[in-house]
């Protein structure tokens, strides 16, 4: 199963996110491995919101359905609730 999605947080606060998880794992090239699935982000340039610049990051956890399914809840409720 695959999340791709954009979300208007900052890249720094979805890694401390995904990293915070007992086993979870940054690899050399920027993915990092998490409760079983592979979590990709990516930085994309900010969208304007009248005077204000709102960050951007694409997210994409893939993994099996089970596995990928649990972390994204856990990912939705952490950072929907009150704006994350």
């Amino acid at each position: 199963m695959i999340y791709k999605e954009e979300w208007a947080v900052d890249i720094t606060r979805l890694e401390r996110f995904f990293l915070s998880f007992e086993n979870a794992v940054l690899m050399d090239n920027g993915i990092i491995n998490c409760e079983n699935c592979i979590v990709r982000l990516e930085a994309l340039p900010p969208r304007p919101f009248g005077p204000l610049k709102l960050p951007r990051t694409r997210l994409e956890i893939s993994g099996g359905a089970e596995s990928a399914s649990r972390l994204y809840r856990a990912f939705f409720i952490h950072f929907i609730s009150a704006g994350g």
